[in-house]
């Protein structure tokens, strides 16, 4: 039999704990009994474990044992809710967790009767920094030395925060977010790097900085400030200057700039390449010279083409030529002279002095008179010698008696004062004479009156010069007239009587003393002739002696050659 019992309970409320409900049949089958509990709908705090609030997590790791829970009724469900983050399940779960995860996450448990959330908790992301900001953003800053450049803000988005170191090209380090402005020198070129730093790692991000400059310390190449080559090789001189921008380069004697132009290279170098050479550095900033290098050619001695030889007595003869003065190093000389018979020849080294300018001349002496020579000049330097053609020359013949002309014109002189001292000494006696007559006559000599009055006779000779000059001019007469009568006078004054007068156009008689004046005059006209007709002959010889000295030398006469530089 079956026995059915059906039995319902409804509580006047939700108990507050379980209750248990028993329920008891007895039937035919004997006592039958069944319990039930009820219990009640709940749904307590949402509780998170661990109990902290605040988690620091680096960026890359994995969040876990981070889990919820609750006492609820009937059973709860679980989720996580945070940034950019939903989850199903009471543990939260973050891996490899990124920058962009940081922030507050809070779980939920839900059941039929309601939802209950916990408190919340926050995950901060510790990560390096991701990148570095320079403001303003310009990576490249071109100035002038002397310039500068404004403030330049280093910054970057990192957590915990970031500290910034900025370097500079020289290596020194400078701890702040800032790059202050100051003068800027050609040294602070180069690039300056912000680095941002914090526990987890660093970023970097650099600007260049160019300081533009004019060319300073040009310098030529092994610093050398002379060059010496030999004729017919190569000269190669390098330049370099240290200048921003780059420079372009020119050389002395050229046209052209050029930046590949730091080289001068001189092929087959000839005497006119000879000289000072300097290189000029320049670009947009201005330009700078270097030092003076001295190119100097050598080269191998020239051959003497025109050689003068002309002959001092009879056994002396200078040779005389026009050496190449461009030549470097300067030659050295030597005369050489045989006999024309003769096989080797005599060296005669020829030493320059110091007044020589562009003509050489040798004296060459203890020669044969009346023989023939053969002359040639060799010319030798350090790299080589050179001989000249050779020239023929016949010394003079030995003279019989040598006439010294200075000699004779010595004794022609002497002669001459011999003389003048004899016409003195008779001139002297005369005048004596004629004085005493003056006295003992009983003033029977006319005196040269013109109405004015007679001056004072003086006893020294020059002054009777002056004053029979005046006396002609006052009562003789004209110039002309006056020199047809003392000619005539002159002419006469060996047969004419010391007392005898001369006579003047006007018809007047000169006394004795007038007549000695006029005599001693002319006589000093006389020997003043003779002296000078002698001085004549003197230049006229002299004159001839230079006229055949130059001719001999003609062809020697040539304008000194100039070296260029």
């Amino acid at each position: 039999m079956n026995n059915t019992v059906t039995w319902t309970y409804t509580p006047e409320s939700t108990p507050k704990n379980d209750e248990t409900f028993y329920c008891e049949v007895n039937g035919d089958n004997g006592l039958y009994s069944n319990s039930t509990t009820v219990r009640p709908a709940v749904l307590s705090s949402v509780i998170v474990s661990p109990l902290s609030t605040e988690y620091k997590i680096t960026q890359g790791d994995t969040v876990e044992n981070i889990t919820c829970s609750a006492l609820c009724w009937p059973i709860c469900t679980f989720q996580w809710i945070g940034q950019n983050y939903k989850n199903e399940g009471a543990e939260l779960k973050l891996e490899n967790i990124t920058f962009s995860q940081s922030g507050r996450y809070q779980c939920q448990a839900k059941n039929s009767i309601r939802t209950g959330s916990s408190k919340y908790i926050t995950i901060k992301v510790l990560y390096a920094p991701k990148n570095v900001d320079i403001s303003p953003s310009n990576e490249v800053y071109t100035r002038t030395e002397g310039g500068s450049i404004s403030t330049i803000i280093c910054s970057a988005d990192c957590n915990p925060v970031c500290n910034y170191t900025w370097t500079y090209p020289d290596s020194s380090t400078h701890v702040t977010s800032y790059f202050y402005e100051y003068p800027l020198e050609r040294k602070h070129h180069g690039e300056y790097k912000c680095t941002a730093t914090n526990e987890i790692g660093y970023k970097e991000k650099s600007v260049t900085v160019i300081v533009n400059y004019a060319p300073y310390d040009v310098q030529l190449s092994q610093n050398s400030t002379s060059f010496v080559v030999e004729k017919n090789k190569h000269v190669l001189i390098n330049c370099s200057a240290d200048c921003r921008p780059q420079c372009e380069y020119q050389w002395t004697g050229q046209f052209n700039w050029s930046s590949s132009n730091k080289h001068l290279v001189i092929r087959y170098v000839k005497k006119a390449d000879s000289g000072f050479y300097k290189c000029t550095a320049r670009n947009s900033i201005g330009y700078k010279y270097s030092s003076y290098v001295l190119v100097t050619v050598h080269s191998r001695p020239t051959q003497v083409k025109t050689i003068a030889a002309k002959s001092h007595g009879a056994t002396t003869v200078s040779i005389a030529w026009i050496p190449d003065m461009s030549v470097v190093p300067r030659q050295n000389f030597t005369v050489q002279y045989k006999r024309r018979n003769n096989i080797d020849f005599t060296n005669m080294v020829f030493e320059e002095y110091a007044n020589q300018q562009n003509i050489y001349l040798l004296y060459v002496k203890s020669l044969s008179p009346s023989t023939e020579y053969v002359f040639k000049i060799l010319s030798e330097n350090y790299l080589g010698r050179t001989e000249s053609t050779e020239v023929r020359f016949v010394t003079r013949a030995k003279p019989s008696a040598l006439i010294r002309t200075d000699l004779v014109g010595g004794i022609s002189l002497i002669s001459i004062a011999v003389l003048i001292f004899i016409i003195t000494l008779l001139l002297v006696q005369r005048f004596l004479l004629s004085r005493q007559r003056s006295d003992t006559s009983t003033k029977g000599s006319r005196c040269i009156s013109d109405g004015t009055t007679k001056p004072e006779r003086s006893t020294n000779p020059e002054e009777s010069l002056y004053e029979i000059t005046n006396l002609q001019l006052l009562n003789i007469g004209s110039s002309s007239e006056v020199s047809r009568d003392i000619n005539e006078t002159t002419q006469e004054l060996g047969d004419t009587p010391r007392d005898n007068f001369l006579r003047t156009p006007a018809y007047r008689n000169l006394t004795d003393k007038q007549h000695v004046r006029l005599t001693a005059t002319e006589i000093r006209r006389q020997r003043n002739k003779l002296l000078v007709q002698y001085a004549n002959i003197t230049a006229k010889n002299k004159k001839i002696n230079d006229r055949v000295e130059k001719k001999a030398l003609k062809p020697l006469i040539m304008p000194k050659p100039k070296m260029k530089t």
